[in-house]
């Protein structure tokens, strides 16, 4: 049943297929997940606007960023991401709650940047963030 108010921040995150099988795995241990959508705006500057300026969309971008606790035999998380960038591989990500009926957005990425972390005192948690570019226009789509 899809989600109705407003969405609890445990139900989102972000879920990938680092080889593009068509199976979609959260991300283990996240703590936070988002996604950015860009559009540029063109300058149109002309005597017909008198002075002023106006604008037009042009180019649109989207980009998607992650962190979360580092566990090494973890199914999906920092030891994958680092061999995917290190293979300059593609990635499939999907924005999304779990609960059917839900919207959320698909699309493919490149990692650009994953940070592996044991910042902080004896007893803390290791971390690793991730971020990510996307590639043309990313697709929305429902959860069966």
């Amino acid at each position: 049943m899809a989600t109705v108010g407003v969405v609890d921040v445990k139900d989102l995150t972000l879920f990938l297929d680092i080889n593009k099988t068509g199976t979609f795995v959260a991300v283990a241990c996240a703590t936070d997940a988002s996604i950015d959508f860009n559009q540029a705006l063109r300058r149109i500057e002309c005597k017909d606007t008198a002075g002023g300026v106006d604008f037009a969309p042009s180019t649109k971008e989207w980009t998607v960023s992650l962190s979360g606790l580092y566990a090494i035999d973890s199914a999906l998380g920092g030891i994958q991401l680092v061999d995917a960038l290190l293979a300059s591989q593609k990635i499939a990500v999907k924005y999304a709650t779990a609960e059917s009926g839900d919207a959320y957005y698909t699309g493919d990425v490149y990692p650009t940047n994953i940070n592996l972390s044991s910042s902080g005192g004896s007893g803390e948690n290791a971390t690793y963030s991730g971020s990510f570019q996307g590639l043309g226009i990313p697709t929305k789509a429902i959860n069966a």
